[in-house]
């Protein structure tokens, strides 16, 4: 299979966010040049860094790789993706197929279906954070609430960059009335690891807020970049917190 990919500053298609793609290795190429665009490249998570290839080079990585398109700050990139597999998937592909039906299931419903599944592809790939994250998830949704936990522990032990399950880990913590401050830890920590997550933006604001730190929460919300400005809950908390921070100041 293969595709075009067109980025483009102006129309806000910005990046792809952090994936795998279901292949055996996926390959991109640049189709027009690095002075066309600002920013932008292939971001491998395990090496933490972004690679933006001259046009007509190839980038080649396992599919299995977590990556995503870095985001562009000025102008246009566009880009070839090949995706290579086999007609026979082997068992290393397994747990991949488990993790497929394991989302269908839950999109039915069928929550107990769901997490049969994921233990089914975690007993082949008992590294693979994605799978404890979404057991997690499942775990979250049905009301077993400290089972959940272990699971989104689990996650962000084996894999510490992503902020999906340090997110998820504070707000389970807030259900369970753990101490606000240890929620707000993984807060902070899923929007250092993606700055323009705006489900950890509003997680980070609104618990300052609601802890009282007005003027932290109105310096973190005027901190945030350009990419959050059109969010409207972000735009009322902004609104919550400057009238809160200008009151406190009259004290």
């Amino acid at each position: 299979r293969a595709l075009v990919v067109q980025y483009d500053a102006a129309a806000r298609l910005t990046h792809q966010p952090v994936h795998r793609d279901a292949a055996l290795l996926s390959v991109i190429v640049p189709l027009n040049c690095r002075s066309d665009y600002v920013g932008g490249g292939t971001w491998i998570e395990p090496l933490g860094k972004a690679i933006a290839l001259p046009k007509g080079h190839m980038l080649l990585h396992p599919s299995a790789v977590r990556h995503g398109g870095n985001r562009l700050t000025a102008g246009e990139r566009w880009v070839l993706v090949v995706f290579l597999s086999t007609r026979r998937p082997r068992r290393v592909e397994h747990s991949r197929r488990f993790k497929e039906r394991a989302r269908a299931r839950g999109e039915m419903g069928d929550v107990n279906g769901e997490l049969t599944e994921l233990r089914h592809a975690l007993r082949l790939c008992p590294s693979d954070h994605e799978l404890w994250y979404d057991a997690g998830a499942a775990l979250h949704d049905a009301g077993r609430l400290e089972l959940a936990r272990r699971y989104y522990e689990r996650a962000v032990a084996l894999n510490d960059l992503d902020a999906q399950p340090h997110n998820n880990l504070g707000a389970l913590l807030l259900e369970t009335g753990a101490p606000p401050r240890e929620a707000l830890h993984y807060f902070r920590a899923a929007h250092i690891r993606d700055a323009h997550s705006a489900p950890a933006a509003l997680n980070v604001a609104a618990l300052l807020l609601a802890l009282g730190r007005a003027r932290a929460a109105e310096r973190f919300l005027d901190s945030l970049p350009e990419s959050l400005d059109d969010d409207p809950q972000l735009e009322a908390l902004r609104l919550e917190a400057h009238e809160a921070a200008q009151k406190s100041r009259q004290l």
